[in-house]
């Protein structure tokens, strides 16, 4: 990783994957159980009956994709939500086909985290793949310490000091954006700040991105299966799949931005931005910066979460909720 503490993207070339996080998965229906009072029919198991049932519809709007597929894609998202969420045990059914869409039931859910939950079912967002322009002094060089720097440098075209001020400059035009309740424009071509994760009202942390080639713009469609798994380490890492379509577009993109730090972005609100270390093409990994295994194992499941909420193509709709 070097000496700048950053997260390092790496190429994987086989990746093996045994569940997420030692979670024990949760099956579709729930263990047998009497339905509505009346016995099942021989050799059927009963449907469980749930304390607290939520029944979900999922639009369909891209022809290329199935109904299944599509259903697929949602019910793995949502489980591994579900699984970080602290809401006890719950299942999930699919609904029949002519109305596509599933049902979640909790075995103890109390009211007031109904709202919650919709949400974090729900919850759909725009997900990004940007480059970030660190000012030219983030890449020099200590005597005896040189390190290798992106093809690419330096991305900004003038010195520390106008870097600094274009910044500032920018923080002040989002921040009045904002308040007035309207959306900040960029005041030069191909440049934008994102506010970073860590931004509060007291302190506000913005990152300087490019904006994307329109040949060169990468989002959630491009991914498949984000989960959290482990490197030879034993470590925590996030690993995700990049979509047969996009893998030459992509692999040319990293390997031209090698070096460089990768600003994933939800929402406009910067996660993670590792470093690009070789071409990535069909898989990914991100391995985590320093801190304990605990905090390693926390930044993970947050950015597995980051990556599925921008990889759902087609996010449920509440149709219901009902209480037993």
């Amino acid at each position: 990783m070097g000496s700048s503490g950053c997260v390092s993207v790496l190429l994987m070339v086989v990746l093996a994957l045994a569940g997420c996080g030692g979670d024990e998965a949760r099956t579709p229906e729930g263990p047998p159980a009497k339905a509505n009072g009346e016995e099942p029919a021989k050799g059927e198991p009963a449907k469980r009956v749930w304390a607290v049932q939520m029944t979900f519809s999922i639009p369909v709007g891209e022809a290329a994709r199935t109904v299944d597929d599509a259903l697929a894609e949602v019910i793995l998202v949502v489980d591994a939500r579900l699984k970080s969420s602290a809401c006890g045990e719950y299942g999930i059914r699919r609904l029949p086909a002519d109305g596509p869409g599933f049902e979640v039931g909790f075995a103890s859910l109390p009211a007031e985290r109904f709202d919650e939950i919709v949400s974090l079912i729900t919850r759909a967002g725009t997900l990004e793949f940007l480059i970030v322009v660190r000012a030219p002094k983030q890449f020099a060089k200590a005597p005896g310490n040189e390190e290798p720097v992106s093809p690419r440098h330096p991305l900004w075209e003038g010195d520390n000091a106008s870097h600094r001020a274009f910044l500032d400059g920018e923080i002040q035009s989002w921040t009045a954006a904002r308040k007035a309740d309207k959306p900040y424009r960029p005041s030069r071509a191909g440049y934008r700040i994102v506010p970073t994760s860590k931004a509060s009202k007291e302190e506000p942390l913005f990152v300087l991105v490019e904006v994307p080639k329109p040949d060169e713009v990468f989002d959630g469609r491009m991914l498949e299966n984000p989960v959290v798994s482990a490197d030879v380490r034993n470590m925590p890492v996030v690993v995700f799949d990049i979509k047969e379509e996009w893998q030459e577009r992509f692999g040319a993109w990293t390997e031209k931005n090698r070096l460089l730090p990768l600003a994933i972005v939800l929402d406009g609100v910067q996660h993670s931005a590792p470093i690009i270390q070789a071409k990535l093409t069909r898989n990914v990994q991100i391995t985590l910066g320093p801190g304990s295994r605990a905090d390693q194992e926390r930044d993970a499941e947050a950015l597995v979460t980051v990556l599925q909420t921008g990889a759902m193509a087609s996010p449920p709709k509440l149709v219901s909720i009902k209480t037993n």
